[in-house]
């Protein structure tokens, strides 16, 4: 798994990874809020790759 990005503007932020497996790879992307002096997942999509 790797960090492709982390974008944080006050008690909002977005994320992206990316996990590797041995026939497809995900793209995830997080959208989260700062609440209570927690993040929090608010959201997440994702992109499935195949591989070959």
């Amino acid at each position: 798994m790797s960090i492709d990005y982390i974008d944080i503007r006050g008690t909002a932020a977005s994320a992206s990874l990316t996990i590797d497996y041995l026939t497809q790879q995900f793209i995830d992307f997080f959208n989260l809020l700062k609440i209570d002096g927690r993040w929090q997942i608010v959201s997440k999509i994702f992109y499935r790759i195949p591989k070959p």
